[in-house]
């Protein structure tokens, strides 16, 4: 599976305006042959925002561009929102326990690691990191993702069901740290709401 990252910045109290103009665009968007999913994760404080569309391919990802950049191009002006980037990833791994609703929280873990870590980073996440979170109330799902323009730069994102959930698994701290013990670095770690969650399978 493939993502795309849209990661824009909207004025103070219009989350919730790019929130609609998503829902109006999601079923031409979910619409587009081989997508999976479509959400959004917003920080309200900062509004800085990430829209996310899941791929069954890396062909169908890129077939879709030329609708999806109109619809992006539409949607950050409807809502004069900033366009800061776009990222394509490739999800490395993928676990499940509930699927992701509105509301829910994300955690995400931004990770550098250096050339002739990689597999020893993923060993990890499989052995150590998911253990944890599945053992831990509230958890709903997580990616391990690996940006393909940068393939020594990962993101491990996690769901939980509310803002409690998320802060009570901060123990996965130890996890974090024993993450850096790999030879891996976290560069920043930052947490969301959950504004939009369209799936397909």
């Amino acid at each position: 599976m493939y993502v795309r990252i849209d990661d824009v910045t909207v004025g103070a109290g219009r989350v919730d305006e790019l929130r609609d103009v998503l829902s109006n665009n999601a079923p031409v968007m979910i619409g587009q042959e081989g997508c999976e999913g479509l959400s959004c994760a917003a920080d309200r404080a900062t509004g800085n925002c990430a829209i996310v569309s899941l791929w069954n391919s890396k062909r169908s990802l890129e077939r879709s561009e030329q609708a999806i950049a109109a619809i992006r191009t539409a949607t950050v002006e409807a809502v004069d929102a900033e366009l800061d980037g776009i990222v394509i990833a490739e999800v490395l791994r993928e676990f499940k326990v509930r699927p992701t609703h509105v509301g829910a929280q994300a955690r995400v873990v931004r990770i550098a690691a250096p050339a002739g870590k990689v597999d020893e980073l993923v060993d990890f996440y499989d052995t150590e990191v998911v253990p944890r979170l599945k053992s831990q109330p509230g958890f709903l799902n997580s990616r391990l993702i690996r940006d393909l323009e940068h393939h020594g730069r990962f993101s491990a994102v996690s769901h939980w069901t509310d803002a409690n959930a998320l802060k009570s698994s901060d123990s996965s701290t130890a996890v974090r740290e024993q993450i850096t013990k790999t030879g891996a670095a976290i560069e920043r770690i930052s947490t969301s709401e959950i504004i939009l969650a369209y799936l397909t399978t």
